[in-house]
């Protein structure tokens, strides 16, 4: 076998061009491994959409049933999350006083963070359903 023998310079040794080329490739692995490392890699499109109340329980008793004899439809009540990572939460069909809450939102697993100046408040984002709990109510949404 010949072998072509060179001068590395880590620590002056002479190192084989089998032995060099394996160290090479082994780097170029490793920066194959990591490129993907530190960033967000939720698609976000993927959870883009409008999610609509479908259920809201407080005190253990349902009032989806009611809103439409407070002349609100479901419709009316729901989370839009877009797929530049903001979203809008609208309840003011239900509260006169409110407006449109807007902010931005991450994924991580099972957990939706949403962000509003600076304040965060995690729920669950499961199978295109959105569950929020508030102040002892429960609203569940859907995406439509």
């Amino acid at each position: 076998m010949l072998y072509i023998n060179f001068v590395l310079f880590i620590g002056y040794t002479e190192v084989s061009n089998d032995k060099t080329i394996i160290l090479i490739l082994i780097l170029i692995l490793c920066v194959f491994m990591f490129a993907g490392c530190g960033g967000d890699s939720v698609n976000y499109e993927e959870y883009a959409g409008r999610y609509i109340v479908t259920s809201v329980v407080e005190d253990e008793e349902e009032y989806i049933d009611y809103l439409p004899m407070m002349g609100i439809e479901a419709e009316e009540i729901f989370i839009e999350l877009k797929a530049n990572g903001n979203f809008i939460f609208d309840i003011s069909a239900m509260a006169e006083d409110e407006d449109p809450i807007e902010g931005t939102f991450k994924i991580d697993g099972e957990s939706l963070i949403m962000t509003v100046d600076g304040v965060s408040e995690t729920t669950n984002i499961v199978d295109n359903r959105i569950t929020y709990e508030d102040e002892g109510m429960l609203m569940v949404f859907e995406r439509q």
